[in-house]
């Protein structure tokens, strides 16, 4: 019965994105709308550029500006590209200031889209060439005061950490939220191809797999040094039952044959084998997102309310302990909320996720 009910489903999709993808093909391919853009800022010149992309509403803004402000204070060019949206103006407002770059586009091809047009626009500008360090980011995660220590350590260039940390389950891959590139790689006539070629998808699952995926494939092999991989003097390898709760879940949705398997090791006295299993097996923000945010100062993803993977509560009480204030807690409360938790998604969702 579920098998005929997915067969309708994904009939039903196809019919309802078919014209949406037709019009989205006209915009890029005929009217060139994912090249515009409307600039905002002076150019200034530099040797380390960081490139932010965001749709507004997405995530809290103190938490965008407390990530830019921390990428300016080591030395970064901030480059802001914000995809319309009905806050996109008052973001405008409220991210402009001397010495950053804005960009205001249509949002075409999400996250990966305004990636490309800000490689353009570098290039357009005359920054690419002298840039030594390039950072992409964007806001799928919260930037609370404790992460921003965390993310510093991929701020800094004497270090070889290059991104928060890499998935190794199904399609290895880092996260595109935080990545760095070198000059070595910024001049890779392979990673140069990639921006130049790529096709900014509309759909979620193309565009991390034409593009997320595709991106990691394209580097040297081993380029990337995952952050997770440092060395730190925590001790705290307990996994409480909110976060135990997130592995369980994040592996019988996505290795139910595995997951029946592991059954009798998902307790808490088996957390250090849990975390390390997760680290070289599987997705992390997904299955192990809370405690690394908890133990280890790194910023949460929004999307794991939405996921079924945690409850806004515990979502909340850990960006508290991360010290974000009672506005930003609230509002990222309310955005965890209202895109949907373990609590709310309906059986439709869950049966087709």
């Amino acid at each position: 019965m579920i098998f005929i009910f997915r067969i309708f489903y994904e009939i039903i999709n196809y019919l309802k994105e078919s014209p949406r993808d037709f019009f989205h093909w006209i915009n890029i391919r005929v009217l060139k709308k994912h090249r515009l853009y409307t600039a905002f800022g002076e150019v200034v010149a530099g040797e380390d550029i960081f490139i932010f992309a965001c749709f507004p509403g997405t995530t809290p803004i103190e938490s965008v500006s407390r990530l830019l402000e921390a990428a300016e204070n080591e030395g970064y060019l901030a480059l802001v590209v914000i995809n319309k949206n009905p806050l996109a103006s008052e973001w405008l407002n409220l991210l402009g200031k001397p010495g950053r770059q804005l960009l205001l586009r249509e949002n075409i091809g999400a996250d990966f889209g305004a990636y490309k047009l800000a490689m353009q626009y570098l290039k357009e500008t005359k920054q690419y060439e002298n840039a030594q360090n390039l950072i992409i980011a964007n806001d799928s995660l919260v930037y609370s005061p404790a992460s921003i220590s965390t993310i510093r350590d991929l701020l800094l260039n004497n270090n070889d950490f290059n991104c928060l940390w890499f998935n190794r389950q199904n399609v290895e891959h880092a996260g595109s939220f935080f990545l760095k590139f070198n000059k070595a790689i910024l001049q890779n006539h392979d990673f140069v191809n990639f921006w130049t070629s790529y096709y900014p998808f509309r759909l979620k699952r193309k565009i991390i797999t034409r593009g997320e995926h595709q991106l990691t494939r394209v580097l040297p092999k081993n380029y990337f040094v995952p952050l997770t991989s440092k060395n730190s003097n925590h001790k705290d390898f307990l996994l409480r039952p909110e976060e135990l709760l997130q592995f369980s879940l994040w592996l019988s949705k996505s290795e139910k044959n595995l997951f029946l398997g592991f059954q009798s090791f998902l307790t808490e006295g088996n957390s250090q084998f849990l975390i390390n299993y997760a680290e070289f097996n599987l997705h992390i923000s997904n299955s192990i997102g809370l405690w690394l945010a908890r133990v280890k100062d790194f910023p949460l993803k929004m999307d794991l309310c939405s996921l079924g993977l945690t409850t806004p509560e515990y979502f909340r009480e850990v960006l508290a302990k991360q010290g974000c204030v009672t506005s930003e807690l609230n509002l990222a409360y309310k955005l965890a909320t209202n895109k949907g938790s373990s609590l709310t998604r309906n059986i439709f969702q869950r049966l087709f996720s």
